[in-house]
């Protein structure tokens, strides 16, 4: 999945992770509640060892209007601060036509399975 990132938040006490999907070279799809504080991007992470595995700082972070509470609109853009360089594992995703539609279509979701990295609660972590 040459267009899946990590996008790493830093927070006061710790780091947690999220999946993005990279759609230009300076643009990734995120959700928002992962970038609620500093966040960096890794591309090239399809093996842990992988030579192109690289780390960019985000250079803006565009929310629509997202509400913590309710989880409505989360998705954010990141705008990275310098342009990734495509090779064999950093690609942009691969759109489906929007013309085409098929009921029979598989899709898949990735990312780390955290919904709530803004929301530290110390009990967890003690």
């Amino acid at each position: 999945w040459p267009w899946f990132v990590q996008v790493k938040a830093k927070l006061k006490v710790l780091s947690s992770s999220c999946g993005g999907s990279i759609l230009n070279e300076q643009w990734i799809l995120t959700a928002a509640h992962c970038v609620c504080s500093n966040v960096d991007v890794i591309a090239g992470t399809n093996t842990a060892f992988d030579p192109n595995k690289k780390m960019i700082k985000v250079q803006e972070i565009k929310t629509f209007q997202y509400n913590d509470e309710t989880v409505v609109n989360d998705w954010a853009l990141l705008k990275l601060a310098e342009p990734l360089t495509f090779n064999k594992s950093v690609q942009p995703i691969c759109l489906a036509d929007p013309n085409v539609v098929e009921s029979y279509d598989v899709c898949v979701a990735m990312g780390y399975g955290r919904t709530d990295p803004c929301k530290y609660n110390p009990k967890v972590f003690s």
